[in-house]
């Protein structure tokens, strides 16, 4: 709610709320009778496929700007 405020944008209404929290519940119930994952979906296990064996940071960016940065 804090952050709502902050932004300057109004509050939900309770009945917007108690909507909200009830699909979230019927997610939760819904999530419990399908398979677990067999592995984490983690994106930073994702493998970049611009980048197939990976990359450093000194490889990023245009050739001018790399040359530029190491010397």
């Amino acid at each position: 709610m804090y952050l709502l405020t902050a932004m300057n944008y109004p509050g939900p209404n309770a009945g917007t709320r108690r909507r909200v929290e009830r699909m979230l519940r019927m997610r939760a119930r819904l999530l419990r009778f399908l398979p677990k994952h067999k592995y984490p979906q983690l994106s930073t296990l994702i493998q970049n496929q611009t980048h197939p064996e990976g990359y450093t940071v000194h490889d990023i960016g245009p050739d001018h700007l790399r040359q530029k940065w190491t010397k």
